[in-house]
């Protein structure tokens, strides 16, 4: 955490880290963050042995890069990982190669977008709420159509209007699509040098 912890961001892409480093420059954060042109999943994560904690990845293949982690974390706490993934078969990939590699407390969730928006609506009283009700239980029963029902949506509220206005927060009931899996692992501190799971009596 600023001003004394530090970040470390890898890019494969040379113009796309050009571009990372001019702007983390431009905001004055080019001596919190260390940025390089580097290939993880073949190379490794240049950094300080045991300095990071944490790492995040946004990565076609994930578990490529999860085998360098134990390396270059720091054994002393726990080290956690947090993998972006957008298909779910990325998500099973990951998942066995943080097992393979001993992390533990492994989690995914299911991303979605959800939209809200605040807008006013009519507050009705209980009273008006059961006379609806009966009216539309007698609609059916007499079997007439259901009246137009009027677009509340697009009336705003006026000034002495006479109708009781609450503004409440909305979103949609259905959610058609996702946007991402985030999916995190803890790896356990060493004990004496060794891998807790790995201490027998």
């Amino acid at each position: 955490m600023a001003p004394t912890g530090k970040v470390y961001t890898f890019e494969f892409h040379e113009k796309r880290h050009e571009l990372n480093t001019v702007e983390f420059k431009s905001h004055g954060l080019d001596g919190i963050v260390t940025a390089q042109h580097r290939d993880v999943c073949s190379n490794g994560f240049a950094v300080p042995k045991g300095d990071p904690e944490a790492a995040f990845l946004d990565l076609p293949a994930p578990w490529e890069a999860i085998p360098h982690l134990p390396g270059v974390f720091n054994r002393n706490r726990i080290g956690r990982v947090c993998c972006f993934s957008p298909c779910i078969e990325q998500v099973l990939s990951t998942h066995a190669a943080l097992r393979k590699h001993r992390f533990t407390n492994i989690t995914t969730y299911d991303i979605y977008y959800r939209s809200w928006e605040a807008r006013p609506v009519q507050m009705r009283s209980v009273d008006e709420a059961v006379d609806r009700l009966l009216d539309i239980r007698v609609r059916v029963k007499e079997g007439r159509k259901k009246e137009p029902k009027e677009n509340v949506r697009k009336r705003k509220p006026e000034e002495g209007d006479g109708i009781d206005w609450t503004v409440v927060g909305r979103s949609p009931t259905e959610i058609q699509t996702h946007t991402s899996f985030l999916t995190f692992g803890e790896l356990m501190p060493l004990i004496d040098g060794v891998q807790p799971s790995t201490i027998t009596d």
